[in-house]
């Protein structure tokens, strides 16, 4: 049976958890305040000194705007519209291939917040990210039993640059849901061993990429917390040769277009 990969599923958890967490932080907000010793006080009224004690979330009493930038690694599923093992060799074994898969410490995201005197956006950022994917012929493949076909192992590493725009405030607020675009540049190798004549080849690719982003961030502790998102991929590259005679004999544009779905947490600093 072809793999289910369980990472969207995890996404939807994490939005209907932050949804249940929101409701009873806002009520808060309206009914009461905190007092001196940081104990809530369930009436509508002023705080100490004439004061009106209220905070967004218990997670955030204590965030501030001195740490503005954030570091994230996590889970990355890249479903490709099409398969590239299958536009490289043209093998029908790889047609419907599974999604390529990228693990904790292996992307990186950083991302610097700034703060913006609008009620929407409240807050934009700039930020940078290295991506990498790692997949052989027997992770791509999606069928079942026993076929024969090529040895193809890929390595893939993806650089870009993001705007995002924050609809709540990236520090105060519990939810944080932000859109965003990037652009950046990708590269990385094919080794192949093909089938029937074991003939050896390295293929290097490189090309460009852009892709439109939307997420969101959801605060667990003063400085730590979860990141959901889906980014819309579009980028293609060209081959430094063509072993399976899928272009014109010397190079094969791939098309690397498709959605990268992340489940991360963050730090921040």
């Amino acid at each position: 049976m072809k793999r289910i990969n369980s990472l969207p599923a995890f996404f939807l958890v994490i939005w209907f958890i932050g949804a249940s967490f929101s409701t009873p932080a806002i009520a808060q907000e309206e009914n009461g305040f905190f007092d001196a010793d940081d104990e809530f006080v369930d009436v509508v009224g002023p705080g100490p000194e004439g004061i009106p004690q209220t905070e967004s979330s218990p997670f955030v009493s204590r965030a501030t705007w001195n740490h503005d930038d954030q570091i994230n690694t996590g889970m990355l599923n890249y479903g490709l519209s099409k398969s590239v093992y299958y536009q490289f060799s043209g093998e029908d074994i790889f047609e419907d291939g599974n999604q390529l898969e990228g693990s904790l410490g292996f992307n990186w995201n950083w991302t610097h917040f700034n703060k913006l005197d609008y009620r929407i956006p409240r807050a934009w950022s700039y930020g940078a990210e290295f991506l990498y994917f790692n997949s052989t012929s027997e992770s791509v493949y999606g069928g079942s039993g026993n076929v024969s076909g090529s040895s193809i192992d890929m390595n893939l590493y993806m650089f870009s640059v993001a705007l995002k725009a924050f609809f709540m405030d990236p520090v105060e607020d519990y939810l944080q849901p932000y859109w965003g675009v990037g652009w950046g540049a990708f590269f990385g190798d094919f080794k192949t061993v093909q089938n029937v004549t074991n003939n050896e080849f390295t293929t290097n690719f490189n090309g460009l990429l852009n892709y439109q982003v939307m997420g969101i961030q959801i605060m667990l502790m003063e400085r730590v917390g979860l990141m959901a998102e889906i980014k819309n991929m579009r980028a293609s590259a060209d081959t430094s040769n063509d072993p399976f005679n899928q272009g014109d004999g010397e190079s094969v544009e791939l098309m690397f277009d498709g959605v990268i779905i992340g489940l991360t947490g963050f730090i921040r600093l």
